[in-house]
């Protein structure tokens, strides 16, 4: 059986669209627990029309400032995306970022039926998404599957705990529904933090050595030059500069932090020939804080050849 992050509506952020260091965590913790991120089909719904509405508030205020200043000088034409675009460019994000949990017909009428009849999660005749929200983290736990639920709604799920009659509900299940308040409660429970000390630019070096090199070569695939070729990177001297280490985390048996830097090949003479911007993760020796060579990966490569 699976293990599920579930995700409740107010555990996303209002803004953005979860690029952020923390949720660039998360999602690599996850993975390496092979726990899947998760939200119901209700959940995006919700956000992605949170989104809209907040955008379309915003963009009245813009579009009447705007109106306003033209009256008074030449302005040129300002473009402004509208409350739809903004949404459906988190829309993407969370379709890619996220599995979506359909919303069955059963649990549906099941939402209403508690919306109507005042049962939990519902309330004084509201609660119909959080129930059927919460009939899907059921539905994944009494199948065997192992559940974290995010929430923030403590009213209508529990304070310090599932209410008693939602956990009547799960009572059978093989694992205990896990029930967080936070994400960052989330990453405390799977992942304990660590100082850990600045490793040396050398270190990280022979640490990202294969990645970077490797980022380069598939770079110069695409430009077929007789000046930068893979023998050239293969011979460089790597350089790792200007570097900023993230939280450490540990996580069973191994260490991660995130880390950004600068970096550049250089030739025996010293002279750089190529430079990057590296965001990766460095996995460590939690007892040591040694770097670990073999699994070392990097994101969001750049290369300017000087």
């Amino acid at each position: 059986m699976a293990t599920y992050l579930v995700l409740d509506t107010n555990a996303l952020p209002q803004k953005g669209i979860l690029q952020s260091a923390f949720w660039s965590l998360l999602f690599r913790l996850c993975a390496l627990k092979e726990i899947r991120p998760s939200i119901s089909e209700v959940t995006l719904h919700e956000a992605v029309n949170l989104r809209r509405e907040t955008a379309d508030k915003l963009l009245s205020t813009f579009v009447s400032s705007n109106s306003q200043l033209s009256q008074m000088t030449t302005m040129d034409a300002i473009y402004t995306p509208s409350g739809t675009e903004v949404a459906k460019v988190l829309e993407d994000r969370l379709n890619e970022v996220f599995e979506i949990l359909p919303l069955g017909g059963e649990h549906a009428r099941e939402a209403f039926r508690r919306e109507a009849r005042r049962v939990l999660p519902a309330r004084l005749g509201k609660g119909g998404r959080d129930s059927a929200i919460w009939l899907t983290v059921a539905a994944l736990a009494n199948e065997g599957h192992k559940v974290f639920f995010v929430t923030n709604n403590s009213k209508d799920f529990g304070t310090t705990g599932l209410f008693a009659g939602l956990l009547a509900e799960v009572a059978s299940a093989e694992h205990p529904v896990t029930y967080l308040d936070s994400t960052n409660s989330f990453v405390d429970a799977i992942a304990t933090k660590v100082d850990l000390p600045d490793p040396p630019d050398q270190s990280l070096a022979d640490a990202f050595d294969l990645s970077i090199r490797s980022e380069f070569i598939e770079f110069l695939d695409d430009k077929d030059s007789a000046e930068y070729t893979v023998e050239r990177v293969w011979n460089a001297r790597l350089i790792v500069a200007e570097s900023r280490i993230g939280q450490g985390y540990v996580i069973d048996d191994g260490g991660l932090a995130q880390v950004r830097a600068s970096v550049a090949l250089a030739d025996a003479s010293g002279a750089e020939w190529a430079t990057a911007k590296i965001d990766g993760w460095l996995n460590f020796e939690p007892h040591t804080f040694a770097a670990n060579e073999s699994d070392s990966s990097l994101s969001d490569f750049e290369l300017k050849f000087q």
